[in-house]
């Protein structure tokens, strides 16, 4: 029995085997398509869907954002530029003569779920699917190989993939009781297409502790990506340079803060000055780390100071929820810079009006 718990947006499941099927069409078997556009009178919110009529009398609905996008790529198109038509039949034509023209067959990932059918995906035959417990399995061979002390965390569904998370308690730094900005978890996060998207995703990640009451901020490094094209056990060999090259980038971490730590500013007025000609940021946010920097009177004048201003105000005091993950990469982005670069920034023109000056 697969067991389902929903939380938010996450669908947390405890088997990971894909529940796709998969339609392989010929586009010429396709005999009318139908791009519906229409406002919702609720929400008041555009409603999108694609309507394939098959020579056999069946239908197939394209509903996911993901799947209308890639079927309109597949035929040679771009979904702004259908957007744009306003003749509903020529757009509806286009379409079609497009999906004819293609010699390759097309192959819909389809889920069936309490009698419906959902299409999520549409691919080419050249997209292998790689079951998620061979993705994972593999995963933790290569820990192992590699000797690490690893600890999985729980398994996640969005939609773009099936997601989990391992930590590596040993990887420690050289102080005792954590205090507020230090690293105290490590990790790197795997993501598996089980929804027909083309990529395997790893990325290392570091938490840094933002508050004594235990609330950490996440700051992920760049991600490496292993497409699903080949065959199989290509896909799963080439899985072990992602996770290493994942892995090697997670050891600069603590080599990145403390350079972070050597490149300082004269005041905080210099500090503020920089902010202002870095980076764009959010009105409102903006004007927050502002006043943070002016009124902390333990700030440290270094790039390592800044990035943490950021990460506080990301996690204590933006008004808007989508500021977060802004301000969490402008923290982490701050980290690589050194004193040169931070001259250069200094004597540019400010990009962004100064909404409060320092007293």
């Amino acid at each position: 029995m697969l067991a389902i718990l929903i939380v938010g947006r996450f669908w947390l499941l405890s088997d990971v085997e894909p529940r796709f099927e998969d339609l392989v069409l010929d586009p010429k078997q396709i005999n009318s398509v139908i791009f519906y556009r229409s406002i919702d009178e609720k929400t008041h919110r555009l409603k999108e869907s694609i309507k394939l009529s098959k020579d056999d009398g069946k239908d197939i609905w394209l509903n996911h954002r993901r799947a209308k996008k890639q079927l309109i790529h597949r035929a040679g198109l771009k979904i702004s530029s259908i957007r744009r038509m306003d003749n509903y039949e020529e757009r509806n034509k286009l379409i079609l003569d497009h999906l004819h023209a293609r010699e390759d067959p097309l192959v819909f990932k389809m889920e069936r779920r309490n009698g419906m059918t959902n299409v999520y995906a549409v691919v080419t035959k050249r997209f292998t699917t790689v079951p998620n417990k061979e993705v994972f399995g593999q995963v933790e061979k290569i820990l192992d190989d590699l000797k690490l002390e690893w600890k999985a965390g729980t398994m996640f569904e969005t939609g773009r993939g099936l997601w989990k998370e391992y930590s590596f308690p040993t990887m420690k730094l050289e102080y005792g009781d954590p205090k507020v900005g230090d690293v105290v978890k490590c990790g790197c996060r795997i993501r598996t297409a089980n929804t027909g998207d083309s990529a395997i995703i790893a990325y290392p990640f570091y938490k840094v502790l933002v508050c004594m009451n235990g609330l950490m901020s996440h700051k992920a490094l760049a991600y490496l990506r292993r497409p699903h094209m080949g065959e199989k056990q290509s896909i799963l060999e080439q899985i072990r340079s992602v996770v290493q090259k994942a892995l090697d980038s997670m050891t600069e971490i603590v080599e990145q803060i403390k350079m972070a730590k050597k490149v300082t500013f004269k005041d905080k007025q210099e500090m503020i000055n920089f902010l202002y000609r870095w980076k764009r940021v959010p009105k409102l946010a903006k004007a927050t780390i502002v006043n943070k920097i002016e009124k902390d009177s333990n700030v440290e004048l270094t790039l390592w100071g800044l990035s943490q201003i950021i990460t506080w105000c990301a996690t204590h005091q933006t008004v808007r929820a989508d500021y977060r993950i802004d301000l969490q990469q402008l923290g982490s982005r701050a980290l690589i810079l050194d004193q040169k670069e931070v001259a250069e920034v200094l004597a540019k023109e400010p990009i962004m009006k100064i909404l409060v000056p320092v007293k």
